[in-house]
């Protein structure tokens, strides 16, 4: 952003008026104006905001900027210093250039600067009145990209937006993040996603954004819908892409009233198979909305019960965001982990389970594999908040990607989602596979048996002490030469395939 304003924006007059005329002023120049309301929760929905900032959000000429995004903005503006004070949660990331206060410094206490050093790393410049949009292109605090130089810089770079659906991992981020670190020179990939794990692609060196999805934001369906829309259409106008690749089981009918806004822009979507029998049927219909579909293949899709098997899809190698030869000596493995060298050590990732509640199945892993003197570490994923535990015997690691790592362990305890249950079998885990019952669509039962069926794994759909004791023991001593025979049927990392049609479709390909 050029201008980075920052106040409560819900009442009418005052400062919001004020941010209405500097947006629409800073607009005719060609400046980039964004929002951070500090009045009260991060959202739209919390209480209605002033129709002169709303109307300059519908019109598109300012953006709301809403956390866990990250902003670099040449000049940030704090139309009253009281905003700062209540500014810490909902303030996202900034990167600042200069910090404005409007006002008069002098009546101000001593905690207004440390605050600002806190939230931007900068001391404020405390002023009666804005500086006007010539102002700031004529001191050089904004730099304006004519819009034809800016459409021939995107046109030579060859954009391609990348869009994750939330879903309850990590999995449709992953698969995209591992799509684009194959793309070729000249295609610059570029994320929006509504998961709040986004801020990851950026350790691969993407740029993002975050778009918050209804219920963390507590905001109706419809209402969703068009401010989905807006934040689409906004960055498209921007960045002009040439493709948009949508990652996700759904396909949100905003997608459609943004293809009609933008018809020049092509679409492809990226849909992974095993669903369970019968169900989101009614979904393929809008496989019309996209120029191509993209699916990424399974190990385990010979058994795929689902709807999509006999539907029209481009279909690539099982994608993992990683391939074997990024995986880390054992040694090194364990050094960056901080777990012990020598001891037989397992992996346990079964995403919710509660490490200190007795009755869950994690618990129930941790309790066997300690009487069979398996260190263990347990995974807490980047997408939730840290657990906590007191048992001194259990490892708590976050690493990201996890698989960069996997030779650190001699057997994995885990759930059968798409990324974990290609790792651990292309990466040479032996595993034992406890399949999440309560996915809404991803069928990791029939995943899990089939790896079982063909010697690969083991699978147990209601764990318990003898069963999961017998697995485990059984792993100990034959898990490597069966996880072995998953190379014989493995085609190699389809994220390659993957960007080679996205790629294709970039320089207007079928």
């Amino acid at each position: 952003m050029d201008v980075l304003d920052v106040a409560d924006f819900r009442e009418p007059g005052g400062a919001a008026n004020r941010v209405a005329h500097a947006i629409a002023e800073r607009a005719a120049a060609g400046l980039r104006t964004g929002l951070v309301h500090v009045g009260g929760l991060p959202t739209e929905t919390v209480a209605p905001l002033a129709g002169a900032v709303r109307q300059s959000l519908d019109a598109r000429t300012a953006t709301l900027v809403l956390p866990p995004q990250r902003v670099r903005a040449d000049v940030v503006i704090i139309w009253h210093a009281g905003a700062l004070t209540r500014a810490g949660t909902v303030m996202p990331a900034v990167d600042a250039g200069k910090v404005i206060i409007i006002g008069d410094g002098e009546q101000q206490d001593d905690l207004i600067p440390q605050a600002c050093l806190s939230l931007f790393g900068r001391e404020p410049v405390w002023q009666q009145n804005p500086p006007s949009a010539s102002d700031l292109i004529d001191r050089g605090q904004a730099v304006v990209v004519p819009p034809q130089a800016s459409r021939q810089t995107t046109e030579d770079r060859h954009t391609v937006l990348m869009v994750s659906s939330n879903g309850t991992g990590m999995g449709h981020l992953t698969r995209l993040l591992a799509y684009s670190r194959k793309a070729p020179s000249g295609v610059q990939p570029y994320f929006v996603s509504l998961s709040q794990a986004v801020p990851v692609v950026g350790e691969f060196g993407f740029p993002y954004e975050y778009v918050p999805s209804a219920t963390p934001i507590g905001m109706a369906p419809g209402r969703w819908r068009t401010y989905l829309g807006r934040r689409l259409s906004e960055a498209i106008e921007r960045l002009q892409p040439r493709v948009v690749v949508f990652d996700g089981a759904w396909a949100y009918e905003a997608i459609d009233d943004v293809r009609a806004e933008h018809p020049g822009v092509r679409w492809i979507w990226s849909r992974r198979g095993m669903w369970y029998r019968g169900m989101n049927r009614d979904q393929l219909a809008k496989s019309a909305w996209f120029d191509a579909v993209l699916e990424p293949g399974d190990f385990a899709s010979p058994a795929d019960p689902g709807v999509t098997v006999d539907e029209p899809a481009v279909r690539v190698g099982p994608v993992t965001l990683l391939d074997k030869d990024e995986v880390v000596s054992r040694e090194e493995a364990r050094s960056a982990l901080g777990i012990d060298k020598a001891a037989p050590t397992a992996l346990v990732t079964l995403g919710a389970g509660n490490i200190n509640d007795a009755t869950s199945a994690t618990r129930l892993v941790i309790d066997t594999l300690r009487k069979l003197d398996i260190e263990v570490c347990v995974t807490v994923p980047a997408i939730a908040d840290r657990a906590g535990t007191d048992d001194e015997h259990v490892h708590l690691i976050s690493a990201y990607p996890l698989s960069r790592y996997l030779r650190a362990f001699d057997i994995a305890v885990s759930a059968a989602g798409y990324n974990s249950f290609h790792e651990l079998l292309r990466f040479e885990v032996p595993t034992l596979f406890l399949p999440n019952l309560e996915t809404s669509l991803d069928d990791q039962r029939t995943r899990a048996n089939y790896a079982a069926a063909q010697g690969w794994a083991h699978s147990l759909d209601t764990p318990e002490p003898d069963s999961v004791r017998k697995s485990l023991g059984d792993l100990l001593l034959n898990g490597a030469a069966m996880v072995a025979k998953v190379a014989d049927v493995d085609p190699g990392n389809g994220a390659a395939e993957a960007m080679d049609l996205v790629a294709d479709v970039v320089r207007g390909g079928p």
